[in-house]
């Protein structure tokens, strides 16, 4: 396990919440922990800050409480109350994607759940399972049968959300569709139909998804999933969305997969990541694994993944970042982030300038589908090189100052 001061991490903050996701990774850093807690020297707002933003508060609270007596009681039940809000959301959700499957099942409709209900029922996590987050269910089916399973689900009591494009918007140049079911006033639960697991390119991403997935039973009940290879696959194209692509949790999922799947076919991963170039993708997400959880990946492994990028620019990138995320610099971290994970700059480059509509609103922070966000889109061959010009400007203006405060004696 690398040491904190390896990793560049100074703060008890940071090393709290890194001890945390370590310890849901391996429940093996317990005493690290504790002797932390008794330095008495923890930031609590920022720490609860931290772990909402790495998206592993409802898994804190099954790692401290039995270190009660060195946590603020008021901070211990904040942690708490989010375990069993995301225990109940996810009974619920477990429940409703059930559901889900008998519609579909049905109707011979082969589906595969994606991400967190997928770790639920592969036990990803072991016995903290049923204590990951999960802001929506997501399902993989084929897309010849999109049709099929939207008259169902509209039946069943979705609707579908286009946000005002077309549906052959979205079925031409997106992966997924998404549908919204109402059952109270304040209650309401989102399904994400996917055909696909990244934007649609010329290459055909992972031919043989279909033919390598697997079933498990799960209380009498079987359960389709991916094989661990296409999961981690999905892990690694996920680094390719805007959001929070430093999160420890999904550090903490491919952990996680790679401690229960000990023998990967490397092989296959080797050459599907070459194939559909994912390798700078894939290479990112083994040594966060590695860095951040010590998992020793095959030399091997290592070695035969080619990219044209610098491998010490993603590890640099991921220490220097990961505790500097804030809400509100998301876009100025996935920019940076974004030129790290394809295996080319021209690809790159290709995806900045030919991202979907709803991923250049996220970018720049204004509402998805409105008028005014379509003539900035259609403008974006403008838009984008003027935008990442005043952010360089800024960026030079800033250093500069820095370095004349300095001079002058006030830093």
């Amino acid at each position: 396990m690398p040491t904190m001061k390896s990793e560049k991490f100074n703060l008890y903050d940071d090393a709290l919440v890194l001890l945390i996701a370590r310890w849901i990774v391996a429940q093996d850093s317990l005493s690290e922990i504790k002797d932390l807690l008794f330095s008495r020297q923890v930031n609590w707002e920022k720490v609860q800050a931290l772990l909402s933003f790495h998206e592993i508060s409802s898994l804190a609270y099954p790692c401290l409480k039995n270190l009660a007596t060195l946590i603020p009681s008021l901070e211990l039940e904040k942690l708490r109350h989010l375990h069993y809000c995301a225990v109940a959301n996810l009974l619920e959700k477990e429940n409703e994607f059930c559901e889900i499957s008998i519609y579909l099942g049905n109707a011979n409709i082969d589906l595969v759940p994606l991400k967190g209900m997928a770790f639920l029922f592969d036990r990803i996590y072991g016995g903290l399972t049923g204590l990951r987050s999960m802001a929506d269910i997501d399902i993989l089916v084929k897309k010849e049968r999109l049709s099929d399973v939207e008259r169902i689900l509209t039946s069943s009591g979705y609707q579908k959300e286009l946000g005002g494009l077309k549906e052959s918007y979205w079925l031409n140049n997106n992966y997924h569709l998404k549908f919204a079911k109402s059952f109270s006033p304040n209650r309401s639960s989102l399904l994400e139909v996917h055909w696909l697991l990244d934007y649609p390119r010329k290459i055909d991403l992972l031919p043989h998804l279909w033919d390598r997935v697997r079933q498990v039973t799960s209380e009498d009940k079987k359960i389709n999933l991916l094989s661990p290879e296409e999961t981690l696959f999905c892990l690694v194209l996920h680094l390719r969305r805007f959001g929070r692509v430093l999160s420890l949790k999904s550090a903490c999922d491919c952990a996680c997969l790679l401690s229960k799947y000990k023998n990967l076919d490397w092989d296959y991963i080797l050459k599907e990541s070459k194939r559909g170039e994912m390798c700078a993708s894939l290479y990112f997400r083994l040594i966060q694994a590695n860095l951040f959880f010590g998992l020793q990946i095959p030399k091997l492994v290592f070695k035969e993944i080619s990219f044209f990028g610098s491998r010490n620019l993603i590890k640099e990138f991921i220490l220097k970042n990961t505790f500097r995320t804030q809400q509100g610099k998301d876009n100025v971290i996935f920019l940076k982030h974004h030129f790290l994970v394809y295996d080319t700059i021209r690809d790159s480059a290709k995806m900045v300038v030919n991202m979907p509509q709803e991923q250049f609103a996220k970018f720049f922070q204004i509402p998805p589908y409105n008028f005014l966000t379509k003539i900035l889109y259609l403008s974006r061959l403008v838009y984008l090189p003027y935008y990442a010009f005043t952010l360089l400007v800024r960026t030079v203006i800033c250093k500069i100052c820095k370095i004349l405060m300095r001079i002058m004696g006030f830093q």
